[in-house]
C-alpha cells in the first residue's frame, strides 16, 4: 500500500498531535533518540508539521510513509508521551 504525504492525517494515527505540537522540542529530542540518522535542528525546524516528519524520517532512515508513522507512533506510545487508545 502506498502512502503519499499529502494524504496523511494526525486522525490517522493514534497520537493527538496538537498536543504533541505544543511540546515540540521535548517530542524531536525523543524521536532523535530512536531516530539515529536524524538532525535535532532538523526537526526542529519541521514545527510539529506530521506530513513533513513523515517524510523526513522516511528520507533519512529508508522507511515507507507508512512504517515512518507507525514508528513514531510507537514510540510515542512506549514512552508514555500519549495515552494508550481506548479499547471497544
Amino acid at each position: 500500500m502506498t502512502v503519499h504525504p499529502w494524504l496523511i492525517k494526525p486522525e490517522d494515527t493514534h497520537l493527538n498531535w496538537a498536543n504533541l505540537q505544543d511540546n515540540w522540542t521535548s517530542i524531536a529530542d525523543l524521536i532523535a533518540l530512536h531516530f539515529p540518522y536524524t538532525d535535532r535542528s532538523e526537526l526542529l525546524k519541521l514545527d510539529g508539521d506530521l506530513t513533513s516528519l513523515t517524510r523526513y524520517l522516511a528520507e533519512t532512515h529508508d522507511l515507507t510513509l507508512k512504517e515512518a508513522v507507525d514508528a513514531v507512533d510507537f514510540i510515542l506510545l512506549i514512552d508514555k508521551t500519549m495515552p494508550e487508545p481506548a479499547t471497544k
